[in-house]
């Protein structure tokens, strides 16, 4: 809306309340919105509204921000150590303890210009969009819902990122590690055994050195290479996954974990990563989002965020960030 029909709604407004008290006309004055105002909200039904900020508009060419050129946004409200130490959170704020990469993909409300998808932490890796085939493309389904939409299951498109000499590469090689998505996945594969990827950090066409898949019947584990934990899980709706490994684990069920918004849900097969078992991350490893580095491994719905920590997530504190993100999994 222009600046002109909000600043003269406002004097309107203010010359009513005048009118109507007899006193100061403070109320209304002095409060016009600008266009930004107007861009970062959006009606109930989720129709994006104009003004938004897309990353076509940013000066990037590549995917790590090297070359002179722009790395993208400034991290918001994300650090690697340097706040939520402690686990609780702040309400409405993320914990990001143990925070690699995070990934909001809301660079823009609609379309396929983007070139990068952007990491909010620090020493950002930011990823170079892979658009096939008429996929992903950004979407907008609800306010403070942005994300990448896959049209078709087990095809190619993908956001991707060489992690060589990166900060993804000496600290996942580890005994703990979480994956954090916000994702609604309306079909995953129709073959049993065809694992469709939702974050996958590997080399080639392998099942991914750590990587969070999804089948027909639910989600999996790959750790270095060989599928690990499974769990049977209703999908078809947008939901908060976060999987948990910490190899250090005594009991072989405490090794990995899954929530789905916040909520435990125990394993149904598969067998965890051995006692101290380590991350293997080689130097010729990608990180990928929504498919493998060797491709046809995407899945039909939306990934409306990812984020990747070397830490082992407590409890409280995957129920904090699962709270925050079903609500708003937009950059603050």
């Amino acid at each position: 809306m222009p600046k002109q029909r909000l600043a003269v709604g406002g004097l309107l407004l203010a010359a009513c309340q005048f009118g109507s008290s007899g006193g100061s006309a403070s109320a209304g004055v002095g409060q016009t919105h600008t266009t930004d105002d107007v861009a970062s909200t959006g009606d109930d039904d989720g129709v994006a509204t104009a003004g938004s900020v897309t990353a076509a508009s940013q000066d990037t060419t590549g995917a790590s921000g090297t070359g002179g050129v722009d790395d993208g946004p400034a991290p918001t409200g994300t650090s690697t150590g340097a706040s939520n130490d402690e686990t609780g959170g702040s309400p409405g704020v993320l914990i990001d303890r143990g925070l690699l990469a995070r990934y909001y993909l809301d660079e823009a409300v609609s379309g396929d210009d983007p070139p990068d998808a952007f990491d909010a932490a620090v020493d950002p890796i930011n990823l170079t969009m892979g658009y096939d085939g008429g996929q992903p493309m950004f979407v907008n389904p609800r306010r403070s819902q942005t994300g990448l939409r896959f049209f078709t299951a087990m095809a190619p498109g993908s956001a991707a990122a060489d992690v060589n000499d990166t900060k993804l590469e000496q600290p996942l090689e580890a005994t703990t590690a979480t994956i954090e998505v916000v994702v609604q996945i309306d079909q995953a594969s129709q073959t049993p055994g065809d694992l469709a990827q939702l974050v996958w950090i590997g080399t080639s066409g392998n099942d991914g050195r750590l990587a969070l898949s999804a089948g027909m019947v639910g989600f999996r584990l790959a750790y270095n290479d060989s599928l690990r934990t499974a769990w049977d899980v209703p999908m078809h709706a947008r939901q908060v996954v976060t999987m948990v490994v910490d190899t250090g684990a005594e009991v072989a069920a405490d090794r990995t974990k899954l929530y789905v918004d916040g909520v435990l849900v125990p394993g149904t097969s598969g067998d965890p990563p051995g006692k101290d078992a380590t991350i293997s991350i080689p130097n010729q490893a990608w990180i990928v989002l929504g498919n493998k580095l060797a491709q046809s491994h995407s899945f039909r719905g939306v990934l409306y965020y990812a984020a990747v920590y070397d830490v082992a997530m407590p409890a409280e504190d995957v129920a904090h960030n699962a709270m925050v993100l079903a609500v708003d999994d937009d950059r603050p």
